[in-house]
């Protein structure tokens, strides 16, 4: 299992990119945009999770398509 440590978006989508599943992105707080996930499937579940659920890693929308075993926890979706 690898923990990917991010804090821009930049970051996040090349984690998504790397991530293989048993996986967890730890999500920094600060403002990410749209988090846009496309045909990523995964053995086991890919984890992305914030790193002060429900503070402040925050995402103006969210779409995921064509995936698989992605969980995502503490996250501020679309407010």
């Amino acid at each position: 299992m690898t923990i990917f440590n991010v804090a821009t978006a930049a970051e996040l989508s090349s984690a998504i990119a790397g991530a293989a599943g048993g996986d967890r992105i730890v999500v920094a707080d600060g403002n990410y945009g749209k988090l846009s996930i496309f045909n990523r499937s995964f053995d086991s579940t890919v984890t992305i999770v914030a790193a002060n659920p429900g503070a402040g890693a925050h995402f103006d929308g969210l779409t995921i398509t064509g995936s698989k075993n992605v969980s995502l926890v503490g996250l501020d979706l679309g407010r």
